[in-house]
């Protein structure tokens, strides 16, 4: 993901649409449901846009989400970079085999008191994510049935053989006590970076856990090439 700090010099060609338009004839299906998912999601207003920068030794094809009037987006106004990747991920992932079609999509939020902020995220790390999010499902689902014991065959061979069920179950127990039992968990977004201890990639999926008293925050690490787990937490 990178913050864009400037709009493209060299495009060539942008077709506006709004979501409120008649005008979906420059629009594919596919593009129409990814952004109607961004606004079943956030809610607020979405505008779209798509075209092309020859400005690179690459040339580059992009799609550009701006949302603004976004109460739940608005919630997040510190850590903006966490919708934007989800805002990405939902509209990305109905592509399907559309995704093909661009190299970026581009996520632009607007909240109250602040500068528009933009962000730019590559198609090759977002079909990464799209495979990265069953993952963050099916680990969720087990948190909430507490199949601990298949939590654990999620991490390496080597943390199993540290680990155990039952410090996975203690570790749960604590946070269903306080905040009650987990109904079901909403993906939130997703960052990479690199271990400064070994040097691992390492992606970080964020999420909300539904639950009977109080939603808590969700956050999962997985090694971004064994897809092993590395650690889960109950915060942001």
């Amino acid at each position: 993901m990178r913050i864009i700090k400037s709009i493209y010099t060299t495009l060539v060609l942008v077709l506006f649409v709004s979501l409120t338009s008649c005008g979906d004839l420059l629009v594919t299906d596919n593009e129409a449901a990814g952004s109607m998912k961004v606004v079943e999601f956030y809610g607020g207003k979405c505008e779209r846009s798509k075209g092309f920068n020859t400005g690179t030794d690459e040339n580059e094809t992009y799609f550009t989400l701006a949302l603004s009037e976004s109460d739940l987006v608005n919630s997040y106004a510190e850590m903006l970079e966490l919708p934007a990747s989800n805002v990405a991920y939902l509209f990305f992932n109905e592509l399907k085999e559309e995704q093909a079609n661009y190299t970026h999509v581009n996520v632009e939020l607007s909240v109250p008191n602040q500068l528009t902020q933009e962000f730019e995220f590559s198609a090759k790390d977002l079909k990464e994510i799209c495979q990265f999010v069953p993952r963050f499902d099916q680990i969720s689902k087990h948190l909430k049935d507490k199949e601990y014991q298949e939590v654990l065959g999620s991490f390496s061979k080597g943390d199993q053989e540290i680990l155990s069920p039952s410090e996975i179950d203690s570790s749960c127990t604590q946070v269903d006590s306080a905040y009650g039992e987990i109904q079901e968990t909403q993906f939130q977004g997703f960052s990479f970076f690199e271990n400064e201890m070994d040097g691992r990639s390492v992606v970080e999926l964020f999420g909300i856990n539904i639950r009977e008293n109080m939603n808590t925050p969700f956050k999962l690490y997985l090694d971004r090439d064994t897809k092993n787990t590395l650690q889960f937490k109950f915060d942001f």
